[in-house]
């Protein structure tokens, strides 16, 4: 009877008390089995392999050197080409292959003068002599508005010295054989150096259309440094 009383009288105070301790020890135990979980961000890792960071890097120079055909240049092809005139290429393309594009070169063509492999800019000029041509240093000009380099003129034919030249070198002349070689070299043994190129004509054998053949071939550079032997 007394432990029925003690049970009516206090059972709620101590079924509050056990429901506490054991919510207390749940909640512990569920703390302590909790995953922590960091704030900061976790560091990405690179998980391609060396294969794939190879084929990446080849798809974006691909990708570069499309976008570089894309981009459209105009160039001037002249000289000895089937068909001369102003086309336009890709900014990646080189002198043979604007030469192709002008339908390659003629029968008439040096070809061995042309640096074909030359890379191309927009506005440039690029010129095929002919076998024998001659071209003035600043005939050609480049799309600076500079003087073109060898690669795309003929070089110019290296002037000869009559003051100096042997007969084998007065020969390289146009229109001037052994005879006039030894002429040439004869006159300047018995009257001195030549002091400009139209003293040539003095020479026997010099007339006015071998002269104009050769005025552009000849020079009398340092003719005060001779004497006559």
């Amino acid at each position: 009877m007394n432990h029925f009383l003690f049970i009516k009288k206090y059972g709620v105070f101590l079924l509050i008390i056990f429901a506490a301790i054991l919510f207390f020890i749940i909640n512990n135990w569920r703390d302590s089995n909790e995953i922590e979980v960091s704030d900061e961000p976790l560091l990405e890792t690179d998980e391609r392999t060396p294969m794939q960071k190879s084929r990446e890097g080849d798809d974006e120079e691909e990708n570069e050197r499309r976008n570089e055909q894309t981009t459209m240049i105009f160039i001037d092809v002249k000289g000895a080409v089937r068909k001369p005139g102003v086309y336009e290429l890709p900014s990646s393309s080189r002198v043979f292959e604007a030469i192709e594009k002008a339908g390659g070169m003629n029968d008439q063509a040096d070809g061995n003068r042309v640096n074909l492999a030359r890379k191309l800019t927009d506005g440039m000029v690029v010129y095929v002599p002919k076998l024998g041509e001659k071209i003035d240093e600043n005939a050609l000009m480049d799309e600076s508005g500079a003087n073109a380099d060898a690669s795309q003129r003929p070089q110019e034919k290296e002037k000869i010295n009559i003051n100096t030249a042997t007969k084998e070198e007065l020969q390289k002349l146009t229109g001037i054989g052994p005879a006039k070689a030894e002429a040439i070299i004869a006159h300047r043994e018995e009257n001195g150096p030549f002091q400009k190129e139209e003293d040539l004509l003095e020479v026997t054998g010099i007339g006015e259309k071998t002269f104009e053949k050769i005025k552009n071939e000849i020079s009398v550079d340092e003719h005060k440094d001779l004497s006559i032997n």
